[in-house]
């Protein structure tokens, strides 16, 4: 696999995690006034390790 063809991949995966970051977010209710949020972490902490355990693959599948 060439470089770009790697660099590619890693962005689709990156422009993949953000949409799915976004739809998290998107589905949790908004909190009064100034009141912060800690349901959100772990699912938002999940997806990212999710995302970074394939961009990882993708990189040591080219080398």
């Amino acid at each position: 696999m060439s470089n770009q063809k790697l660099n590619d991949k890693q962005k689709a995966l990156f422009e993949e995690w953000v949409k799915k970051d976004q739809e998290l977010e998107a589905s949790f209710p908004p909190l009064k006034g100034q009141q912060l949020s800690t349901r959100k972490v772990l699912p938002k902490r999940k997806l990212l390790e999710e995302y970074k355990k394939k961009i990882r693959e993708a990189a040591d599948k080219h080398s």
